[in-house]
């Protein structure tokens, strides 16, 4: 505002007052009419920055853009399903709509809504949680006889294709029974199925049986942690056609895509769930509301939209 006061003072143009503070014209334009005290007064620099200062004292922005009740209607059902404030603001603008937020603006109504008492904050996902560097347990490679990452084709490395898929086992309370998770590197495309137990057999046929609901066009390539419940990839490969790999040993980052999606999956199945109780019909119900999730890495569409 000095710079501005001074520029403006030796009669420079708006224009190029604008160009020499990185500025838009209608920027400074604006800001010349609300900084001078009477229509007769020039610009005065301590004089603008107190009224800026005023403005924004008594500002109520956050609460005016909330009150938008098409904006709370969709923040609301966003948060029934357990989407971040992130992926509730980018579908808005892939579905066209006019209103314009931002997920931090989001953050603080929440924020502000728990102060107060409310109860839309509880919709909100997991905190992120930190993070170990890379290779903190060193790198291993797999147990002999099992294909390492490295061999896999370039086409699921850079998730230029379908059918790529990475898959994991998730554990119930007490080792009550299992979720195996299988998810397409390339669509975040979601198979969900239980397994009574962790056997390498029983492991093997779940695995089966999801990969066998797709078109051939749709298994290429299956990544694997080392966890004993997969010694039976090779009657994965036989069964199904797909090769499998194995990431190296402590390299979650590797199936990373899988990884994410369990914690997704962990919003709807808490840990500390008996496994034994979730019925098929729930557990189809997750897989539909992980593949109708938005992504932001596939531009607020869906994974079912994609694939």
């Amino acid at each position: 505002r000095a710079v501005l006061a001074h520029l403006h003072s030796t009669g420079a143009s708006q224009r190029e007052i604008a160009r020499q503070l990185g500025r838009s014209s209608s920027t400074i334009s604006r800001e010349l009419r609300r900084g001078r005290p009477t229509e007769r007064c020039g610009y005065l620099a301590e004089r603008a920055q107190d009224l800026a200062a005023s403005r924004r004292a008594s500002a109520n922005g956050l609460r005016a853009r909330m009150r938008c009740k098409e904006l709370l209607r969709h923040v609301r059902a966003g948060l029934k399903l357990r989407w971040s404030p992130e992926l509730i603001v980018g579908r808005l603008q892939l579905l066209g709509s006019k209103i314009r937020v931002c997920a931090m603006t989001l953050y603080r109504f929440l924020k502000r809504d728990r102060e107060e008492g409310g109860k839309l904050h509880k919709g909100l996902p997991r905190r992120g949680k930190g993070r170990r560097p890379n290779g903190s347990k060193g790198r291993r490679r797999p147990k002999p006889g099992r294909r390492p990452i490295e061999d896999r084709p370039a086409g699921a490395s850079n998730r230029t294709r379908h059918g790529h898929w990475e898959g994991d086992t998730v554990e119930g309370a007490g080792k009550s029974a299992y979720i195996v998770t299988l998810v397409d590197r390339k669509s975040r495309f979601t198979l969900l199925g239980k397994a009574k137990n962790k056997s390498q057999d029983v492991v093997c046929e779940v695995v089966k049986r999801l990969l066998k609901r797709l078109s051939k066009v749709l298994r290429r390539t299956l990544t694997l942690d080392n966890g004993t419940e997969f010694n039976s990839h090779r009657a994965i490969e036989v069964g199904t056609g797909v090769d499998v790999f194995f990431a190296d040993p402590y390299c979650s980052w590797q199936r990373g895509t899988n990884e994410q999606t369990n914690g997704v999956m962990r919003h709807f199945l808490p840990k500390g769930t008996n496994f034994k109780t979730v019925s098929s019909k729930r557990l189809a119900r997750i897989e539909d509301l992980l593949n109708n999730r938005p992504r932001k890495c596939l531009g607020y569409r869906t994974p079912a939209e994609v694939i």
